[in-house]
């Protein structure tokens, strides 16, 4: 990556300006963390290795996906299985690099995922030492570490469209429950956040 404060920002590789299709699997790891494990006991990445190989065929060199959950009830799949869900990330990076397609991992996918499982406000990103960050660090450390021997991660991201309350028309209106009933941290108020 490559940028100044004339230019945009720019992706090289092999020392020359990458173009390619990019598009977005919000499930590629999901998919995959959902299922049953495979015949060696590991998270079963069958359908993710699927879905790669259905874009490649398509030309898309740059994937954007969910690297991670989105309910806090299923970020157990990373808290009590740590070095499997590692391992998967891992796997699921060294096929995307054999089929030469980029990666964009993208971490805390909604916003408040982590202060409901660790049972603290929102506002608790902003707030040094807050069992949130300390996860959110934690998190980061973990699979960057994993992640980092592959060429086929391009770049990080972190969130997912934070400010759709202020993009969407209407949001308050359409939206009125910000958990589905059937998830234990429901009761969080408004006034609390």
């Amino acid at each position: 990556m490559s940028s100044d404060s004339t230019q945009t920002a720019s992706i090289y590789l092999n020392g020359a300006k990458y173009y390619a299709t990019g598009t977005n699997c919000y499930e590629l790891l999901l998919v995959s963390l959902h299922k049953k494990r495979d015949a060696q006991g590991r998270i079963d990445l069958s359908d993710s290795f699927a879905a790669l190989d259905v874009l490649r065929r398509n030309g898309v060199g740059i994937v954007r996906f969910n690297c991670g959950v989105y309910f806090a009830s299923e970020l157990t799949a990373y808290t009590q299985n740590r070095e499997e869900y590692l391992l998967a990330l891992a796997r699921l990076a060294a096929y995307a690099e054999k089929l030469e397609i980029g990666l964009i991992p993208s971490f805390f996918w909604i916003y408040t995922t982590v202060p409901d499982y660790v049972r603290e406000p929102y506002r608790s990103w902003g707030i040094e030492g807050s069992r949130t960050t300390e996860f959110l660090k934690a998190y980061t450390t973990d699979v960057v570490e994993a992640l980092k021997p592959y060429k086929s991660i391009f770049a990080w991201e972190f969130g997912n469209e934070f400010n759709l309350h202020a993009d969407l028309p209407q949001y308050a209106q359409r939206h009125t429950h910000a958990y589905p009933p059937h998830l234990p941290n429901a009761s969080r108020t408004r006034d609390a956040d």
